[in-house]
């Protein structure tokens, strides 16, 4: 039996057409979608267990923030206005004094707000790296949210040792992850050749041996000195100190690459690796395919950087199949046109199954109303009538004033007949324009 239908909505469906159900149904049946079509009008009157009536609504795939860091949620604003440099210098101090200072109060705060905002935007899929990252997988888990979270490793950051980080890293896995009923999962997560030892990569290395299943989401290409950073742990460049630890491949997630160019977005590609914020990559103008990690527990996505639109907390775009298949996994319904922070929100987690998509559009679209076809009759019988008063005034007014004989009589019906065809003309075009507006919202 369904457990869940919602109908008459409109349906986004990120399939291979990109179609965009204007009256759509969806099924989930134990806890998976199993169909998206064309809203029957049996469906207004199912027996599911959990009917939603969603005119006026639009159901989108939940939305992935595919990287981002939520222990300063209360005062990110400090750093809106900051260059690179600039931020990582407030960075190094704030992170060397806040947590004792600001006690865990301040950061359980800071993550409940994160995961209140996510749900309303529409954010269903969250990917981070924290200071915190016990009170984030808690708070991920105790929202609804599905995530993929990790100690940040930063020697150069947190006054932490390497050691003590490492170990602190290695409990958080073992506590943390697969935790939820499976929605929070752990991740490794160096701070990148700017935060990070010799020693501390040497340990991220261990941990990759012994989780192999983890993916590892580190920064890189933070710095025009990336580099020279690099060299520190004894590599020739961020991509080479990764290869060097076997940290390099399809299970790693890379961020920023604020200072990557084509070669090194070409060393990625071939590598396997994901790349979490790809409109960096897509603003430097890179064509290659780059694998584009999704960030939740089960993301397998493939994306083509020229055809990704990103936000600035998660994609929106993209047409691989799986990163279709991600991006259905949770479902949110909003009102038309709220700019996802109006109406009430309906949500919920789902996987799914071989027949979830349709192939076709809705055989018979959803209709106007009698009086929107009203309307556009009389606006076309306006027109109609406008000019043919301007026609008549022509043909048998403005002929008589030059009398019998005079040029204006000859004139005068030729510019009318001139003016009929124009009006003529222009209630034509008005019915083509609202055509290709009617077609267009069906299409």
């Amino acid at each position: 039996m369904t457990d869940l239908l919602i109908h008459d909505a409109v349906v986004v469906t990120m399939n291979q057409e990109n179609q965009l159900l204007t009256n759509g149904s969806i099924r989930v049946t134990d806890g998976t979608i199993s169909s998206i079509a064309a809203t029957e009008p049996r469906d207004r009157h199912s027996t599911a267990e959990h009917v939603i009536d969603a005119s006026g609504k639009v159901v989108i795939p939940g939305l992935i923030d595919a990287h981002r860091h939520t222990d300063f949620t209360l005062v990110q604003g400090l750093f809106s206005e900051l260059s690179g440099g600039e931020l990582l210098k407030e960075a190094f101090a704030l992170y060397h004094t806040a947590e004792p200072t600001l006690g865990d109060s301040f950061f359980e705060a800071a993550w409940q707000l994160a995961c209140l905002r996510q749900l309303t935007h529409g954010v269903t899929t969250v990917n981070a790296m924290d200071f915190t990252p016990e009170l984030g997988a808690e708070a991920i888990g105790e929202s609804g949210l599905r995530g993929v979270i990790g100690p940040e490793l930063a020697d150069f950051l947190n006054p932490a040792s390497a050691g003590d980080q490492l170990a602190a890293a290695r409990q958080f896995i073992e506590t943390y992850h697969n935790s939820y009923d499976g929605r929070v999962t752990a991740s490794i997560a160096p701070g990148g050749e700017a935060g990070c030892s010799r020693r501390l990569w040497e340990g991220v290395a261990e941990l990759r041996a012994d989780y192999s299943d983890l993916r590892l989401h580190t920064h890189l290409y933070d710095s025009a000195e990336a580099e020279t950073m690099a060299a520190g742990s004894g590599a020739d460049d961020p991509l080479d100190l990764l290869d060097r630890y076997d940290l390099l491949d399809e299970r790693t997630l890379l961020t920023h690459l604020l200072h990557a160019d084509r070669d090194d977005a070409r060393r990625i590609a071939d590598a396997g690796a994901g790349e979490g914020m790809i409109s960096t990559l897509s603003r430097k103008g890179f064509d290659g395919r780059v694998r584009f990690t999704m960030g939740s527990d089960r993301s397998k996505g493939l994306l083509d950087s020229s055809r990704v639109r990103s936000a600035r907390n998660g994609t929106l775009g993209g047409s691989e199949p799986s990163c279709r298949e991600q991006l259905w996994e949770p479902v949110r319904l909003l009102p038309t046109g709220s700019q996802y922070n109006g109406g009430k929100t309906v949500l919920f987690n789902t996987e799914l199954s071989e027949n979830r998509i349709v192939s076709q559009p809705p055989s018979i679209p959803s209709v106007h109303s009698v009086a929107a076809y009203v309307a556009d009759g009389a606006r076309i019988a306006a027109i109609l009538l406008i000019w043919s008063v301007i026609a008549a005034f022509f043909t048998y007014g403005v002929s008589e004033i030059g009398g019998t004989g005079g040029l204006l009589e000859t004139l005068g019906p030729q510019i009318g007949t001139l003016v009929a065809l124009t009006g003529l003309l222009n209630a034509i075009l008005f019915v083509l324009y609202r055509s290709i507006d009617y077609w267009h919202q069906y299409t």
